[in-house]
């Protein structure tokens, strides 16, 4: 069923290339049914320079993502995302392996004027930072409050004023995906071994926070921007409740809050400074809570990028010690990017990184990236 899946994608992907440009009458008005495609390519390649304690890696792998819409009315559309990407955690150097494919989002959505309402397979949303930032090294430890992959609903209202800027609600209800749309293809790690990043089919017995039967888990989101006397600020505001599955004590409680400006320098220099602060009550399920803060400052310049970012964890664990360390912890990343943009369309990055987690020796790495985006 899942092959089927995966070549339904694809026949979407080589449809919306054929259709091309054929999707406006001879008025210039839009025509239905219609196919959208877009695809983001990117190379990655990463390599540990300094560690005392760590073995000293050389990672280079491809990631592929790609969004297919299929318009049959203005209003109404099937949504996908196929992603292509590593799906085991480097333990040795390596070149293009343990890469996997599977379905990240296939869901029916509906859009018209200031509301949406959708539902499938879909990435709840809660959180920026991990969005916002690089995939070079930069989104670090805000990673660990992506949503993605839950089946459910999930709906939006916006309301836009003259004086005080667009706000939009969002809320969602969804269980994790543990349906056959959770399969992959090419690599298919093992549930349980160290080094799988994602299962090759996720089932309710292998836990984890909102892998449950029923719709228990959810998310609200605030966000915010457009403001006539503070251009260029915006925020968001989230919570997030995943139910507990079989392996968990508890239900996780997240609550984030983030801030980004972009201050125009004149000269074509922009300055963005980002922060975002994410609380977890039962971080993962579990007796510990953490605290995620993330910063980062990013000035442009023409074709030219420049970020420092930092990402940190801050872990409480019980007062009597039963812990998996059995003290309070915290984990920090520090990192360094340049990038440059050309002017048909390939965006090239390299950066630095220093990563300190609890009981791992710290990690210093240089890496390069490159990304560039086909539209259909």
């Amino acid at each position: 069923m899942f092959r089927r899946g995966v070549v339904g994608a694809a026949a979407l992907v080589a449809a919306g290339a054929a259709a091309g440009d054929a999707t406006a009458d001879d008025d210039g008005a839009l025509s239905y049914p219609r196919l959208t495609v877009e695809a983001e390519l990117s190379l990655q390649s990463e390599k540990t320079v300094g560690s005392r304690a760590a073995k000293k890696i050389h990672d280079t792998f491809a990631e592929v993502e790609v969004g297919a819409g299929l318009f049959v009315t203005e209003w109404l559309s099937l949504q996908s995302v196929l992603k292509l990407e590593p799906v085991r955690v480097a333990t040795e150097s390596r070149a293009f392996e343990d890469e996997g494919a599977f379905i990240e989002e296939l869901y029916i959505n509906i859009e018209h004027d200031w509301f949406r309402l959708y539902g499938g397979k879909f990435n709840p949303p809660f959180g920026t930072a991990w969005d916002r930032l690089s995939e070079l090294f930069q989104r670090g430890f805000a990673e660990d409050y992506e949503r993605t992959e839950a089946l459910g609903i999930g709906g939006a209202a916006t309301l836009e004023t003259l004086s005080l800027g667009t706000h939009t609600f969002g809320a969602t209800l969804f269980h994790a995906d543990n349906s056959f749309l959770s399969n992959s293809a090419f690599a298919r790690p093992r549930f349980g071994n160290e080094d799988t990043d994602r299962v090759k089919r996720t089932r309710r017995s292998q836990g984890g926070p909102g892998n449950t039967h029923d719709f228990s888990s959810y998310t609200f989101t605030l966000d915010g921007d457009q403001f006539p006397m503070l251009e260029g600020l915006s925020y968001h505001l989230g919570y997030s409740r995943l139910a507990k599955g079989v392996t968990e004590a508890r239900a996780e409680k997240g609550y984030v809050g983030g801030l980004q400006w972009a201050f125009d320098l004149g000269h074509e220099m922009t300055l963005t400074p980002l922060a975002e602060l994410a609380y977890f009550r039962h971080f993962g399920g579990g007796t510990d809570h953490a605290t995620h803060l993330t910063t980062a400052l990013q000035l442009d310049w023409r074709e030219w990028s420049l970020v420092a970012a930092r990402t940190g964890r801050h872990v409480d664990e019980p007062n009597d010690g039963s812990g998996t360390f059995g003290r309070d912890y915290t984990d920090t990343l520090y990192s360094l990017l340049l990038g440059y943009t050309f002017d048909f369309g390939l965006k090239a990055q390299v950066a630095w990184k220093r990563e300190k987690a609890q009981g791992e020796p710290v990690i210093h790495a240089l890496g390069a990236r490159l990304t560039y985006e086909l539209h259909f």
